[in-house]
């Protein structure tokens, strides 16, 4: 299609009036667009007219290139797109699937005279946060349809729906081939505990839709064994000692430790690690040494 080397025409597939359905994957920045579902994607479905003189319209699919299996036409000229993508996908709603990755089927209608909505992803979870802290992500509202989309409300319901709330730039409605960002924000009110909610989008004429929401609270209980002294002895200058201890988390929330160091006469005669997160139940192990007649003071950063 575009001469680049990129392009993969994988399948293709005619219908009973001699149109063309060719499905494949491009990193083509140029690939032709026309009428197509989203403004740029890795995977293409286009329809040539039977004198493959013309795209009736060329789509954009997915943001990774997929394996493709294959396509075919139903007599209502509706293309059926298979293959295998390693990325979570949009999904319509009320699919097999609502959170599918790897194999998938997508269906393309020449014309539908209405807009779909497809909120993704379908489920959304924020990792274990401390109460008086806050975690975002985002939720991604496109229309895959040819008309636009009307947008009623958007609220957070459900049992805990205090700790969450969300701000969005969609406004009333959601042109085709559009998308907007719903950005969702947890603020646990409580020390400990799984909260729960449920945002929900109304579209007016069409059914609503809703994607769970579920954030978990809690905070980190750090303990070191053996206990925080440790005698190494009489050493010559130059030489080597080593001392063992063990970090346990044995809290509900994850325990932070940006870096370990000394202090004290001689500090820098001890030698310690530096850490990312520690999720619960994890342990750590640290050796340390030293060549010093004095004690130096060792302490931990969280």
């Amino acid at each position: 299609m575009t001469g680049n080397v990129t392009d993969r025409k994988e399948a293709i597939a005619v219908d009973g009036e001699g149109a063309a359905y060719v499905a494949g994957a491009t990193a083509a920045s140029d690939y032709p667009s026309v009428g197509s579902l989203q403004p740029s994607g890795a995977a293409f479905v286009t329809k040539l007219n039977p004198q493959g003189s013309a795209l009736e319209y060329s789509t954009l699919l997915l943001y990774a290139v997929p394996t493709v299996s294959g396509i075919a036409v139903d007599a209502n000229h509706n293309a059926y797109f298979a293959g295998w993508n390693i990325l979570t996908m949009p999904t319509t709603a009320g699919t097999f699937e609502p959170n599918a990755t790897n194999g998938f089927v997508i269906k393309i209608a020449d014309t539908l005279g209405a807009p779909v909505p497809v909120l993704s992803p379908r489920q959304f979870a924020v990792s274990i946060l401390q109460k008086g802290t806050s975690g975002t992500g985002d939720i991604t509202l496109a229309n895959y349809g040819d008309q636009s989309l009307s947008i009623n409300g958007i609220s957070i319901s459900g049992p805990n729906a205090g700790d969450f709330s969300q701000t969005n730039n969609c406004g009333a409605s959601v042109s085709p081939a559009a998308s907007c960002t719903l950005q969702i924000t947890f603020s646990p009110t409580v020390d400990i505990g799984a909260r729960n909610a449920v945002l929900v989008v109304d579209f007016g004429a069409l059914p609503g839709q809703s994607v769970p929401l579920s954030g978990q609270t809690g905070f980190p209980i750090i303990q070191i064994a053996p206990a925080l002294s440790w005698d190494f002895g009489a050493i010559g200058v130059d030489t080597f000692d080593t001392e063992d201890f063990q970090i346990f988390n044995t809290g509900t929330g994850f325990l932070h430790l940006s870096y370990a160091f000394s202090g004290g006469d001689f500090s820098g005669d001890m030698f310690g690690g530096s850490w990312a997160s520690y999720p619960l139940g994890r342990v750590q192990s640290l050796s340390e040494y030293r060549s010093s007649r004095r004690r130096p003071v060792f302490a931990l950063d969280s």
